[in-house]
């Protein structure tokens, strides 16, 4: 199975169970306004005279992380190569189930971390939340540039696509 469709499909389940659990109502969080770790999560500081908001501050980190291990390590090879042609990649010694499976892995632990930190900022986990982003962000992925079979694909091009369609909303 494709892992493109392994993910959209996950995403029915987990947010049929979101809605199952909820019975489809908003859940209220704690109060967060004066704790360390909200602040360090969703607050706000201030460099050389710049509004700098700490979720964008935790986006260009995980941005820099993943492009340095995308082009500058092993595995980043090895994801690259398992995305383009897993046969090939297989032959050439690679492990590439653990490779994927080691991707889903990071990429619930991205969309858990995007969940806290909203869940933080509106203090609620709402199950409905993000509804309806899923095309907007895979039409922002790929003007960015990556191939939805895999194999290609950049962590700056993305950043652009990302920005390019922030753009589009905020002119809108």
């Amino acid at each position: 199975i494709p892992s493109f469709l392994v993910t959209l499909g996950m995403l029915l389940v987990v947010r049929g169970t979101a809605l199952y659990t909820t019975q489809g109502f908003p859940q209220n969080t704690w109060k967060a306004d004066d704790q360390w770790l909200a602040h360090l999560l969703v607050g706000d500081t201030t460099i050389f005279g710049v509004r700098l908001y700490m979720s964008m501050l935790w986006f260009a980190l995980a941005a820099l992380a993943t492009h340095y291990i995308l082009t500058q390590t092993k595995a980043g090879n090895w994801i690259q190569a398992s995305g383009g042609n897993a046969n090939a990649a297989r032959a050439r010694g690679v492990p590439v189930d653990r490779v994927k499976i080691a991707l889903f892995m990071f990429s619930s632990l991205m969309a858990g971390f995007a969940g806290i930190i909203s869940s933080i900022r509106t203090q609620a986990a709402n199950p409905n939340s993000g509804t309806g982003y899923e095309l907007e962000v895979i039409a922002m992925v790929v003007i960015g540039g990556t191939v939805l079979t895999g194999g290609r694909g950049t962590i700056i091009g993305t950043v652009l696509g990302i920005a390019g369609g922030f753009l589009r909303g905020w002119l809108e």
